[in-house]
């Protein structure tokens, strides 16, 4: 269910791309699509954040459904882009299948925080628990957005409550960034 649910934002934000782009001169274009993009990214984050608890195969489902989206959107993502955004790419079929690269990804965090945050979403529901503490307390996750009631939380989702996780929530409240 959730998968078709992702096909369906998929597909209805590749028709906003066919509809709006030949209409729209490409700067209107690329600002609407940008302010849709951030939106739809901040709405899946928020709402992965707020479950209360996810089991491991759950984390898995919600990698594996993200990875495919962001896959399935490659040519929408590129198309923000494109420095003549008007023009179609004449090879579009083959950028659908190719990766997108870090390169390209970190052009794209820039012009989408929420695309940053939802990436690392992803990486944090892989990690060991030590592993997001020292990523909170080198203020990465800071810097992808991240407050600490939300990283607080995501781990409380995901690990299961021990000695462990006592003292990395601490670790995480105990740290002070200047």
């Amino acid at each position: 269910m959730a998968s078709l649910a992702v096909d369906q934002v998929v597909l209805l934000m590749e028709k906003v791309r066919m509809l709006w782009q030949p209409l729209l001169q490409p700067p209107i274009y690329k600002k609407i699509l940008l302010s849709v993009l951030q939106d739809l990214f901040s709405r899946i984050g928020s709402e992965i954040l707020m479950l209360d608890d996810m089991a491991v195969e759950e984390t898995m489902q919600l990698q594996k459904l993200i990875k495919t989206a962001f896959q399935n959107m490659s040519s929408l993502l590129k198309s923000v882009l494109d420095e003549d955004i008007g023009v179609q790419n004449s090879v579009e079929g083959v950028v659908k299948q190719e990766e997108i690269s870090e390169i390209t990804w970190d052009q794209l965090e820039k012009l989408i925080p929420s695309l940053r945050k939802l990436r690392r979403i992803t990486d944090l529901l892989d990690m060991p628990l030590r592993s997001i503490t020292l990523e909170w307390e080198s203020g990465e996750l800071i810097a992808s957005g991240f407050t600490s009631l939300e990283v607080k939380k995501l781990i409380r989702a995901v690990f299961s409550d021990s000695h462990v996780r006592r003292e990395c929530l601490r670790r995480i409240d105990n740290t002070e960034f200047l």
